[in-house]
């Protein structure tokens, strides 16, 4: 009798321990949160249940934190320290991630101890759900994690969420796109955000490899798939000439019409970068302003511009310009020749050497002071050909779309015809390679009586099968035997 009580009771045992550890979840495990008590989270711990993750990690583009430029030139137009050259941790900080006391930044150097990336084996950097800062978690040395303060001991690992995502990496895209996702409201500027489409709905996921798109900033060569408009949105149609135009048209061309301005959660877009002082000189948005629509097709060729209309494979993309300018040694003919038009890397002067050029102290260094500076002070000028440089850094955008309803925070709708093929046309035809708007008409088209209507066209029904009999030569030809 004790023996059948006893079975009785762990039996009923497990199953509780099913239903709260599996059935519970309703078979969505995975978007279920890891209790974690004593912060055990190494490698061996994770990695019992999650063999293989580590080496996923340690090859993911998305966790090596590539900034995209220095693996082809070691320096980066809006990053000091990549132009200076050296102070890894100052570099990293630059980056935005601080070096840990207990060393799970791993800090990538190429065969010139340039720091080219960075990688973390720490979990808890993307996946810890909770409000705790989890720079405060990394540089805290084991001996204060497991103190007798229970500030960290008992936290929860998940799947990152969206506001992960954007608090603890990507706000650092404020500056360069204007996206809203880092504020609470983010849902009132972008249409997926309020119809509550996450970011790994998009950017699949597998391996801890995220699904991207080849930007115009990065110098990363590798795409992985990821969702596509057309791939949620095949049952809709805007007409027949509006839908001619997705050839070659990307649908955010048409759907960011607006970027927001001024203080935004995270930041301020810039307008300008300006280091010809030695000395970083921002300029922001203090207003709403437009994307610029450009060619791209997928090839980065020195410092990020716009494709020709007549490369293959390209798309009209929205981008963010940012002027900034820089000094240059000068030493590249074609740099040297035309420093405001050519997309040449070049050999950016390092800002220590702009600041001492100042030899009034007046925070104005001429091209003389340049062109004269000797820091070996040898009588050798070192850089004799110095030019400054200005130049216009293109970025993409891709977030903070708004549907065809302007049912939004800015009040906007997506663009129409007369936006591109009107009088005050927003788009700069010579940027894109005409000397006019190539749909000009004589007469002139009224394209404000252009209606553009979406509408949602459903799926053809499956036709019925029907069967035949099969039949036979006698049968097809008339032939009697």
């Amino acid at each position: 009798m004790k023996m059948r009580t006893l079975s009785i009771i762990m039996i009923l045992t497990a199953l509780v321990v099913i239903f709260y550890g599996n059935l519970s979840y309703n078979n969505y495990q995975a978007q279920a949160s890891h209790y974690i008590n004593g912060n055990m989270w190494d490698e061996k711990t994770c990695g019992g249940c999650h063999p293989g993750t580590y080496d996923d990690v340690n090859n993911s583009y998305h966790v090596l934190g590539d900034d995209g430029y220095t693996a082809v030139s070691d320096w980066s137009p809006l990053h000091i320290n990549l132009i200076e050259k050296d102070h890894t941790v100052q570099l990293a900080r630059e980056w935005g991630i601080q070096e840990p006391a207990n060393t799970n930044l791993n800090l990538i150097i190429n065969s010139t101890d340039k720091v080219v990336g960075y990688t973390t084996s720490d979990c808890r950097v993307c996946h810890l759900k909770s409000d705790f800062d989890w720079l405060q978690i990394l540089e805290s040395s084991s001996d204060e994690i497991n103190t007798d303060s229970d500030t960290f001991d008992d936290v929860f690992l998940g799947t990152p969420s969206d506001m992960v995502c954007a608090n603890r990496c990507h706000r650092v895209d404020v500056a360069l796109r204007a996206v809203m996702w880092v504020g609470d409201n983010y849902a009132e500027y972008d249409a997926h955000a309020n119809a509550s489409v996450g970011c790994i709905e998009c950017h699949t996921t597998q391996d801890h490899q995220l699904g991207r798109i080849r930007t115009i900033d990065s110098m990363n060569p590798d795409v992985y798939p990821m969702q596509q408009c057309i791939d949620c949105h095949f049952e809709v149609t805007h007409g027949m000439y509006t839908d001619a135009h997705l050839v070659n048209v990307s649908c955010e061309s048409c759907h960011i019409p607006m970027l927001k301005g001024g203080q935004l959660p995270g930041g301020s877009p810039l307008l300008s970068v300006d280091w010809t002082s030695g000395d970083r000189v921002n300029v922001y948005r203090t207003e709403d302003f437009q994307p610029v629509l450009a060619w791209f097709n997928g090839t980065v060729v020195g410092i990020p511009y716009p494709s020709h209309r007549n490369d293959s494979g390209v798309f009209l993309k929205p981008l963010n310009p940012i002027k900034v300018s820089w000094w240059d040694e000068g030493i590249d003919e074609e740099i040297a020749q035309d420093p405001d038009n050519s997309s040449s890397w070049g050999t950016p002067i390092i800002l220590s050497h702009v600041r001492s050029a100042d030899a009034d102290n007046d925070g104005n260094v001429t091209v003389s002071e340049m062109r004269s500076f000797d820091a070996e002070m040898d009588g050798l000028p070192n850089y004799p050909d110095a030019v400054m440089r200005n130049r216009d850094v293109y970025y993409s955008i891709s977030h903070n779309i708004i549907s065809n309803s302007s049912d939004n925070a800015m009040g906007l709708t997506a663009l129409w015809c007369v936006d591109c093929h009107g009088n005050t046309s927003r788009i700069d035809w010579p940027l894109l390679g005409y000397e006019t708007d190539p749909a000009e008409t004589d007469p002139p088209t009224n394209f404000s009586s252009y209606n553009v209507t979406v509408e949602i066209v459903p799926l053809r029904p499956k036709p019925e099968e029907v069967e035949h009999q099969p039949q036979l030569p006698v049968e097809l030809f008339g032939l009697d035997g």
